[in-house]
């Protein structure tokens, strides 16, 4: 096919801009019948609930722990969370610096904040906006500058949330690292354990471990009854894997 007389005298190859969200399979077929390349940005391959899942921008905190005396705690569970930069980082990456802007207020008179998060949308020429709260409860000695600074950062990342930036997270399995009470830190790196939960096919969701377990000619209730409560708390108290639930099963069943 001919290019077009305005393209003809071109002496570098001309390519159909690689436009993030907008860019679709119609708009790249009709930048080729143009005559021209059309192309996908790399950030349009992404999650279908958000953008890439980029574990190593994630960054971790203790949710609770296996023993209620902290200090006799040997495992906790972690919650995962993107980082305020990388937050900002996505919504620069995704919409353009110039595509996003968001609006902070004071809820009364306390640090608690609001986000006005906007994204231009191309298509209707307008601002479409999403808001959340946010707030960050610190300690006495923090001073009220880092409250409200955590609370405008909180707020932000809500706001982000849902625009679904960092909404993958909410599918994360259930985590638990080793724990060392004197030093008050994991002794491992959770950011790996996820990463080995996620890639070695580990995670069974609900519904298949009790269709397993029926298999095996177990009841349900028996089997919440022998692990005294629910099969996420055992596995959280003992670090073990569904394996390691099943052989305790089958050794209860012999009794």
């Amino acid at each position: 096919m001919a290019l077009p007389p305005i393209l003809q005298n071109l002496r570098i190859p001309a390519f159909g801009a690689p436009l993030f969200i907008i860019q679709n399979p119609d708009l790249v077929l009709a930048q080729c019948k143009a005559g021209i390349p059309g192309c996908f940005p790399a950030l349009n391959a992404r999650e279908k609930d958000g953008e890439p899942i980029e574990l190593d921008r994630l960054d971790w905190r203790p949710q609770y722990y296996n023993n209620k005396d902290k200090s006799k705690a040997t495992r906790a569970n972690v919650s995962f969370y993107l980082p305020i930069e990388a937050v900002v980082e996505t919504l620069d990456n995704v919409c353009g610096p110039h595509g996003w802007q968001s609006h902070l207020s004071p809820i009364g008179n306390g640090p608690a904040m609001i986000c006005s998060l906007s994204i231009y949308a191309p298509d209707h020429n307008a601002w479409i906006t999403k808001s959340d709260a946010g707030f960050i409860a610190t300690t006495q000695n923090d001073g009220e500058a880092t409250t409200i600074k955590g609370s405008a950062s909180d707020a932000l990342k809500r706001a982000a949330q849902l625009w679904g930036v960092g909404r993958f997270i909410k599918k994360f399995p259930d985590i638990w690292v080793a724990w060392d009470p004197s030093k008050k830190q994991a002794t491992e790196d959770p950011i790996h354990a996820l990463r080995t939960k996620l890639g070695t096919g580990k995670i069974v969701k609900y519904d298949d471990l009790v269709a397993a377990i029926r298999a095996k000619g177990w009841s349900k209730e028996w089997v919440f009854e022998t692990l005294g409560g629910a099969v996420q708390d055992y596995m959280g108290k003992n670090g073990g894997s569904y394996q390691d639930i099943f052989s305790v099963l089958s050794a209860a069943a012999e009794r």
